[in-house]
């Protein structure tokens, strides 16, 4: 329907359930393709970067489900069993001159540590440059969109199928011209 929605009068706990499940089901299809692309085109170093990236499927506060894309945070990582987490924005987003400190100050305000790579000592504080941004999980995605939405149409054919069969019964629905609310 190109210029109208369905609107469904059959809003049971049973029927939306089923609906949120199918298209939860085609999101979480799409994830995975996008997470491994991300993974595949991550920066490699030491690869726990790489390892941080994955997907989760949220529902909203109207049940709508939606998808989130990027790295694990320390708190996501441990509620998934997970020992590493990273956070790409440095790499991603780029960063500014600034100061890098050893410790926290005591009370007569001295910095109680020096910074060192285990060899040898470089003094309490740190002028670091600025780092180019790399934007990679954009770039990644926007390159990936064909193969997300091909993961998707399985999903998507379900919950197609779905729809077509509660719009067979015509006291269930009505389509109403404009934009969906």
């Amino acid at each position: 329907m190109a210029k109208g929605y369905v609107k469904f009068h059959d809003t049971s706990h049973e029927v939306m359930k089923e609906l949120r499940k199918l298209s939860g089901r085609a999101l979480r299809a799409g994830g995975k393709v996008a997470a491994k692309a991300i993974q595949n085109n991550t920066p490699k170093r030491s690869g726990r970067l790489e390892k941080a990236a994955g997907y989760r499927v949220r529902t909203g506060k109207d049940g709508t489900p939606f998808l989130e894309l990027g790295f694990f945070s320390k708190k996501r990582a441990r509620k998934a069993n997970r020992a590493y987490f990273a956070n790409p924005n440095w790499i991603e987003f780029g960063t500014k001159p600034h100061m890098i400190s050893a410790g926290k100050k005591n009370r007569k305000g001295n910095i109680k540590r020096a910074l060192s790579d285990g060899t040898r000592a470089f003094g309490r504080s740190v002028s670091h440059p600025a780092q180019a941004a790399k934007p990679f999980v954009k770039t990644t995605i926007l390159s990936s969109i064909a193969e997300i939405r091909k993961a998707q149409e399985v999903g998507l054919s379900e919950l197609t199928k779905k729809i077509e069969e509660l719009t067979s019964i015509p006291d269930n629905y009505e389509v109403e011209d404009g934009e969906s609310p």
